[in-house]
């Protein structure tokens, strides 16, 4: 039983690349608020939720299962960078057994997409 107030996180270095070569390095801390019953109170709406923080760039977001770029959208600058670790979070098949996991070690994780890949999403931030 996880006492009220408690929230369960990893600390991960998160190397993003592109065909199997990483390009950039990130320190990350991701983390779920854990839904416990009690009384009433304005933080419950976040109770349920996952959360990331960017500790190279001090900034964080909460999101649900199942993530969108706009979900996260205020935890990294680069946008390439955001969808890359959109794709990582989406391929985690159970994210609570991903954060609970050897919480006394911190990880390193790599996570490439494909040319293919890198050149379909930068064709949609075109003209933004």
């Amino acid at each position: 039983m996880i006492p009220n107030g408690i929230i369960v996180g990893k600390l991960l270095n998160l190397s993003l690349g592109v065909d199997g070569k990483n390009d950039t390095h990130y320190e990350i801390i991701i983390g779920k608020i854990p839904e416990i019953e009690t009384e009433p109170v304005n933080a419950d709406y976040y109770r349920g939720t996952y959360f990331i923080i960017n500790l190279n760039e001090k900034t964080m977001e909460v999101f649900n299962q199942d993530v969108f770029g706009s979900d996260i959208d205020g935890v990294f600058n680069s946008m390439f960078d955001r969808e890359r670790v959109v794709k990582w979070l989406n391929s985690i098949k159970n994210l609570d057994d991903f954060i609970g996991t050897n919480l006394s070690v911190t990880e390193t994780v790599a996570f490439s997409v494909t040319s293919e890949e890198e050149e379909k999403i930068q064709n949609n931030f075109k003209g933004e």
